[in-house]
């Protein structure tokens, strides 16, 4: 009976000790974990744009004005430029893709990108339109919304023919096309024109 009792107790401190030590090395790792800071690019390549895609145009532009400015302003290796890449893809619709293969894009992008570095330049900063200044309308049967970014960083401008084209320029608008599950995708870029200090319409690239 006392071995019986002997037993029992070691197997009870035995399991107090295994589990306090469970806790203590979970409770570190969280800590851990709490203090790991993602890069930007780390960030933005880790979003799974399948399951949590932007809830509406204007928060499109905004993650593709993120990648756009780590494209031309941050250090990456290969992989993490394909990345980054196939992260904006992701914010393109079907027609767009379509006319600007993987392949070409990436190429076209890596030119720019090159070009840009050897000017020395960087992206300061990028504003897109409020919400109030989103304009939603029908284009060609579909319902679209157009996008204002002021001023326009120096990149890769998508447009119906070539996504890879280097414009520097002050502002654009994108235009999202909605679709058949109500998400807006990146469909074409358009050129703001200006008549003294307001835009008052739109030049397809």
């Amino acid at each position: 009976m006392k071995n019986t009792k002997f037993v029992i107790i070691i197997v009870v401190c035995v399991c107090v000790i295994l589990g306090g030590y469970y806790y203590l090395t979970n409770r570190n790792n969280a800590k851990e974990e709490e203090n790991i800071t993602l890069t930007e690019i780390q960030e933005l390549t880790t979003k799974n744009l399948d399951k949590n895609f932007p809830a509406t145009p204007r928060e499109v532009v905004k993650l593709y004005n993120r990648i756009i400015t780590c494209f031309y302003n941050d250090e990456y290796t290969d992989d993490e430029l394909y990345d980054l890449g196939d992260q904006a893809r992701k914010l393109f619709d079907d027609e767009l893709l379509e006319n600007n293969p993987r392949d070409e894009y990436f190429k076209n992008l890596k030119e720019d990108i090159s070009e840009y570095h050897d000017k020395n330049k960087t992206i300061a900063s990028s504003a897109v339109d409020s919400s109030n200044d989103v304009e939603y309308k029908e284009v060609d049967g579909d319902d679209c919304a157009y996008v204002g970014e002021y001023p326009l960083p120096v990149c890769s401008v998508c447009s119906v023919k070539s996504v890879g084209a280097s414009l520097r320029l002050r502002g654009r608008s994108l235009l999202l096309r909605r679709n058949s599950h109500r998400i807006h995708r990146i469909h074409r870029s358009l050129l703001l024109r200006r008549n003294s200090h307001r835009f008052h319409g739109f030049t397809q690239m």
